[in-house]
Parts: structure tokens; sequence; C-alpha cells
């Protein structure tokens, strides 16, 4: 049990002996036709621990390419996936909930619904943990891809920059004033 010091400022919290479940329930359904899977995940499970799960369970998909998708999101391989999926039930249910005497989801809800698409084989000596995802470009470097040369580019960059800072001192100058 808690001091009550620790109980007044909210730093700590009595265990609930009726808390909700350490595992969650998931149906995972596949884009390939694949009939659906049912796993049970910990607490500390992260995305990249169900795709080792699915393929295991599965073992055709074990050199494919697995994308998870929740509610619409990409899930990507970092993420807890039971605290991220209690956080967002947690925010749907506040944003659903109509008075403040309104009750947590029921143990029904615990078990979560997940697309699995099923893409190409992955060559297993060129794919690596961190697999940095494409970023967009940024600023100036949208230039190229609209057709301007590395010289007009810079030119471009060289004007902004000389009128950016000019604008830059004047109104620093005003302020002092």
């Amino acid at each position: 049990f808690l001091a009550k010091k620790a109980k007044g400022k909210q730093k700590a919290v009595d265990p609930e002996p009726n808390g909700p479940p350490d595992f969650r329930e998931l149906t995972i359904q596949f884009t390939e036709g694949i009939p659906d899977l049912v796993l049970h995940t910990v607490e500390k499970d992260s995305v990249r621990d169900v795709k080792a799960k699915i393929a295991i369970e599965h073992p055709q998909l074990s050199d494919r390419r697995l994308r998870l998708i929740h509610a619409g999101r990409l899930l990507t391989d970092g993420i807890c996936l039971h605290p991220w999926l209690t956080a967002l039930e947690e925010k749907q249910h506040c944003v659903t909930s109509t008075s403040e005497e309104s009750h947590p989801p029921a143990q029904s809800s615990m078990m979560t619904w997940l697309h699995c698409s099923v893409g190409p084989a992955v060559e297993r000596d060129m794919e690596s943990e961190e697999t940095p995802q494409i970023q967009p470009l940024k600023g100036f470097d949208r230039l190229a891809t609209a057709g301007f040369s590395e010289e007009d580019n810079a030119n471009i960059r060289r004007q902004f920059h000389g009128q950016s800072s000019a604008n830059y001192l004047d109104l620093a100058m005003e302020n002092d004033d």
C-alpha cells in the first residue's frame, strides 16, 4: 500500500485488484485471403513482436513484408501495442461519453481488430531493424522536382536568404528604438 503523502500528490496509484487483464486479444484480418488469426499480446509487446507472432503462426508469411493497420493508421514497429490501444480507447471513450458518471469500456471490448497488409517478399540481408522511411522534400529542395536546375535553385536560395536576413535586421532595429 502507499503512503498518504504519495497518494495526496497523486504520484502513485494503488494497484487495482480487479483491474484490466495484462493481455489483450487481437484478431488479425489478412489481405491475402488467409483466415483470421487470434493472438494474445501482453502489455510489453510491440508491433514488431506481433508481426513475429504472425510469422510463427503462418510460416508462409515469414519472408513477406507485413503492415499492421488499426482504425486507418499504419502501426510502426516500435509502438507498444497494449498501452497504445488502451490510450486510444480512453480518448474515444472521453469523446463519446455523455455524462460524468460513465464507465470505462467493458471487458468485451478487449478484443481488437487489426488489418494486416501482406506485401512482397523481403530480402533478409538488405532489411534492417530501423529502415528509414522516405522523407518528403522540404523548402528549396522541392524546386528540383519542379524542373529547376541546381543553378536556379542556388540562385533562388541566395535571393531568399539575402532578403530574409535584411528583413530580420530591419525588424530587430525597429524593436531596439
